[in-house]
């Protein structure tokens, strides 16, 4: 596509060379492959199962290590809160009273949410008033401060109580911390946000900061991190053709998969990856604690094998002992027994690679990716996370491979982006820029395309080495709609 003036110094502000503006346009002419399934992961094939004995010895492997690492909790909250209350915005601007499930259990649990206690005495009465008066005391908490609820980010939002005190998502991510990534108690935190949202995170980092400080002795080390303007995606019209603004074309956010270039600029030796809305109040966070560490007993297991593999490439070059030593580590570390394309040229490749561990919960109908082994383009079968729209849902040996899933992904995740002799890797190198998604938006009352980059731990991670281990569901609590702050687990007070 030939571009103007005008359009060449937007790409330029935005660090999007043409090269790459014109692939996006190509992925909208020809989409993207849908992953090709080889089977699912389940127990002892992709999905490691540990005994409680052999988890414990991992847990305390990693905890001895702790005091000695660099580790950090890095945390996507960039995500507004509005989808949350998508129903309540429903009734909101209805002429008839909903009669809806998630109407009434949303009135009829009103007492039990976190923020009942802030409500005045006038909402409460609202709140068990006629439709009008329901209306009213809906359009307070949504949108007008102090609650303001459907404008502020997960994050921001009260997710459980504690003594009659709200505590906020971003508070419990600070105080889970403490079982499972403050070295020598100090804790490292990186959250991913909106730019119109900084000053309240930073602000309510400062007053956790001042609650923390004695548990967290040594300091507390928050930083923020922005989506990158270079991994925005142009929209297009339903032919395939960029949406014209006044200020030039319309460029959207590339989704959760741009955060790979947010990562690609930390400095740690582990990384525990985990979403803003998937935590517990404080009941559980000492047993959640002993997962993480679980995890974390893992990936040091894994690595300290690899780095051992890798400083005997790098100071002896190729060897057939070395191979036979590569394919054992691959079998008994991570799971991998088809070893045909394991040879002379791509030793190298295969041993320098970052590493993550997943933890998978069996699939009792919650929502989120799943594991599968996947043929790769290059005839390579890996271990990947796979969502839904990624799968061909025409193709019946596909959808029988989907219906065999037995487990599925948290977002739990513990990573080593370093190599044995502790350089960085580029993360970008090992992204699959073939498995992105192209969805329906809506811009001026016009339907448009839009484009999301590989998934964090979809496409992002397609060329790391992966490991699965089955984790309890517990461990998987996600707050999609207000109404998940009734279930159970979130009620739960010590």
């Amino acid at each position: 596509m030939k571009l103007n003036d005008a359009a060449l110094n937007q790409l330029r502000s935005k660090e999007i060379s043409k090269e790459k503006f014109n692939l996006q346009l190509q992925n909208f002419e020809k989409g993207f492959p849908f992953a090709e399934l080889e089977r699912a992961a389940s127990s002892n094939d992709g999905i490691f199962i540990h005994e409680l004995s052999l988890q414990n010895e991992l847990a305390n492997e990693f905890m001895k290590a702790l005091p000695n690492l660099n580790v950090l909790k890095f945390v996507p909250a960039s995500g507004a809160a509005s989808r949350m209350f998508k129903f309540l915005f429903e009734a909101f601007q209805a002429t008839k009273e909903p009669n809806s499930k998630d109407y009434n259990t949303f009135f009829k649990g009103l007492e039990k949410f976190p923020f009942y206690n802030a409500l005045s005495s006038d909402l409460k009465e609202m709140a068990q008033g006629s439709f009008e008066e329901k209306k009213e005391f809906l359009n307070t908490i949504l949108s007008e401060e102090p609650f303001s609820f459907g404008k502020k980010p997960k994050g921001m939002l009260p997710f459980h109580q504690l003594k009659g005190e709200a505590r906020l998502a971003i508070e419990e991510h600070f105080a889970e911390s403490q079982f499972f990534c403050a070295s020598q108690n100090h804790l490292k935190l990186h959250f991913t946000i909106s730019p119109e949202h900084k000053e309240m995170f930073e602000s309510q980092v400062e007053k956790l900061k001042l609650k923390y400080q004695n548990v967290f002795t040594n300091g507390m080390e928050v930083n923020f991190s922005e989506q990158l303007p270079r991994t925005d995606v142009v929209a297009v019209t339903e032919d395939n053709k960029p949406v014209e603004t006044k200020e030039g074309f319309l460029f959207r956010p590339g989704g959760h998969g741009a955060l790979i270039e947010n990562l690609n600029n930390l400095d740690a030796d582990l990384i525990f990856i985990k979403n803003i809305d998937n935590v517990l109040p404080p009941f559980f966070h000492k047993e959640n604690g002993k997962f993480k560490q679980y995890m974390g007993g893992v990936l040091l297991k894994v690595t300290a094998t690899l780095f051992l593999l890798q400083k005997e490439f790098s100071e002896k070059g190729f060897s057939v002992e070395l191979l036979n030593k590569t394919k054992r580590f691959a079998k008994d570390l991570l799971g991998i027994v088809d070893h045909s394309l394991l040879n002379e040229t791509t030793l190298g490749s295969f041993l320098f690679k970052p590493v993550r561990v997943c933890g998978m919960v069996k699939n009792e109908g919650e929502p989120g990716g799943g594991p599968f082994w996947v043929k790769q383009s290059s005839g390579e079968v890996t271990l990947q996370i796979v969502e839904k729209s990624q799968i061909d849902e025409e193709n019946s040996n596909q959808i029988e491979i989907l219906n065999k899933s037995t487990h599925f992904n948290p977002v739990d995740i513990v990573c080593a982006i370093k190599n044995y002799a502790g350089k960085n890797y580029n993360l970008l190198d090992f992204v699959d820029s073939n498995t992105g998604f192209i969805t329906e938006k809506s811009y001026e009352g016009k339907t448009i395309k839009a484009q999301e980059l590989p998934g964090l731990w979809n496409g992002a991670m397609a060329n790391w080495h992966t490991i699965f281990v089955e984790v309890p569901l517990v461990t998987f609590n996600p707050v999609k709609t207000i109404n998940d702050l009734l279930k159970p687990n979130h009620l739960k007070e010590n």
